[in-house]
Formats: structure tokens, C-alpha cells, sequence
């Protein structure tokens, strides 16, 4: 677990969650300042996200900061830099150091429920929805599935250990025919807030797996007390009009950017 003294976003349970030591990620921490900086990158959400002080830091030491991240970032085969910041000091001042680079960006969303459905989708009768638990991660170890790598690349890189998953997660399967057809997968944890990924076979795409699989998942966590985060890009609208649908309550909006750092 990180110890710093800084405040830790509470509407943002996929780097907090790491920083807290619950959800498994990566973690790059910079001490040139205290608080100083703390960079993450989650596995499902797929960037980076940046948390701390810069008002501390001058535009050289920030430079140097990301520079050195951004070199061993290459190292390991990475070309480009997408991320979020919650403080917007953090990105007004990295888009001023890098005005240099092609900046790409647009809206991500962010969206909660922690009510129960009154009613389910109703599906074919061959998919079936089943809870993860410890019973199916060793059907999935076992190879029972075919497409097991749905859930398992999820959990290897979300959380630390089975009992971690166990305690702070939660995951949603569909399965036809003795194959994964589609997951809700929560890959976060922080103050009993969980951030969801949704993937289904893109075959069965528009059959209602993916709404049937947000319900349950909403339901299981509304028991326990816990809400269901829902985060998206402004341009995947496939997305952000299903979890609009599913009656999310919209939660905030923040640039989402992106540039090349190698070539």
C-alpha cells in the first residue's frame, strides 16, 4: 500500500484503488515534492492517470518527471501517453510542457447506480448468467470454458490475489454452450465503489447480454451496499447508450488525452 498524504479521489476508484493497495496495477511514484505525483495505469481502463501537487513543481522538474517515465514507458514497447487527471492544474500544465506534441483528446464519462432493477432482460434460453466465485475461477483454471481469457486476463492483471477478488470485486459471466460470451468484470475497489469493464462476443452483440449483465451485477452490489461505476469515452456510443439506458446516474465528465512519445 502507498502511504501519502494526499486525498485520494473518491469518484475515481481505478487509481485510488490502486493507490490504496486493493486493486492491482501499476504504480510510478515521484518524491521530488511532498505530496509529489502518483501515476497510474490500469489494465481494463487502459490509461494512465495522474493524481498529486504540481503547483510545487517547476516546468523543468515536471518535465523531467514524465520524461523519465515516458522513457521507460518506450522501453517497454509503449508509443503512446493516454490519460486523466482530476485536478485540471495537473493537465493544463503537462498540455503547456508538451504544447510541442500532437494532443489528442475528448469527454470520458463517468456514471453510478447502487438501486436494484425491479424486473431482468429475459434472454435465449441457452445463455445463462452465473456469478464468479471461487467454484467457477477453478472451472476457468481448469479449462472448463472455451474463451476463458475473457475473465482471466481481466482478473490476472486487476487484482493481487483470489481472495482479493473474492472480497472486493465482483463479476458477472454469460455463458452458451460451455463458452464465455460475455463478462461485466469489476477491476476496482475504493470506499465499496466498483468500476466495471462489459465486454460481449461482438456475434452476440444486441441480444440484451450486456444489459442483463449490468442488472445482475447492480443487483448483487445493491445488496452489499455497494455501487457500480460505469466509466466511458465520449466516442464509444454504444456504451454511453447503454448505461444511459440502464438509468445510471451520470456522475462527472473530465478531458480524456492522448499523444505520441516515441518518434
Amino acid at each position: 500500500m502507498c502511504e501519502t498524504m494526499m486525498k485520494l479521489p473518491s469518484d475515481n476508484p481505478s487509481v485510488s484503488g490502486i493507490i490504496a493497495g486493493m486493486s492491482n496495477g501499476r504504480m510510478w511514484i515521484d518524491e521530488t515534492h511532498s505530496p509529489g505525483i502518483i501515476v497510474t495505469y490500469s489494465y481494463c481502463v487502459g490509461g494512465y492517470g495522474i493524481v498529486g501537487d504540481v503547483d510545487p513543481y517547476t516546468d523543468i522538474e515536471l518535465k523531467t518527471v514524465f520524461d523519465h517515465l515516458f522513457d521507460r514507458l518506450i522501453s517497454e514497447g509503449e508509443e503512446w501517453f493516454e490519460f486523466s487527471a482530476e485536478d485540471p492544474k495537473i493537465y493544463n500544465r503537462l498540455l503547456s510542457i508538451y504544447s510541442d506534441k500532437e494532443i489528442e483528446s475528448e469527454e470520458e464519462y463517468s456514471y453510478r447506480r447502487n438501486t436494484m432493477y425491479d424486473s431482468l432482460t429475459p434472454l435465449q434460453e441457452e445463455i445463462m448468467i452465473r456469478t464468479i466465485d471461487s467454484d467457477y475461477i477453478g472451472k476457468i483454471k481448469r479449462h472448463v470454458f472455451s474463451n476463458e481469457e475473457m475473465f482471466y486476463e481481466r482478473y490476472i492483471h486487476s487484482w493481487k490475489t483470489e481472495e482479493d477478488f473474492l472480497k472486493y470485486s465482483k463479476a458477472m459471466i454469460a455463458i452458451k454452450n460451455e463458452r464465455l460470451v460475455g463478462i461485466i468484470f469489476g477491476s476496482s475497489n475504493y470506499e465499496n465503489v466498483i468500476t466495471v469493464d462489459i465486454e460481449v462476443e461482438e456475434a452476440l452483440r444486441g441480444q440484451g447480454i450486456a444489459t442483463r449483465l449490468t442488472q445482475e451485477l447492480v443487483n448483487c452490489c445493491a445488496k452489499e451496499n455497494r455501487s457500480v461505476q460505469w466509466d466511458c469515452t465520449e466516442s464509444n456510443t454504444i456504451s454511453r447508450n447503454l448505461v444511459q439506458k440502464l438509468a445510471f446516474t451520470p456522475l462527472k465528465k473530465r478531458p480524456y488525452y492522448w499523444f505520441k512519445i516515441k518518434g
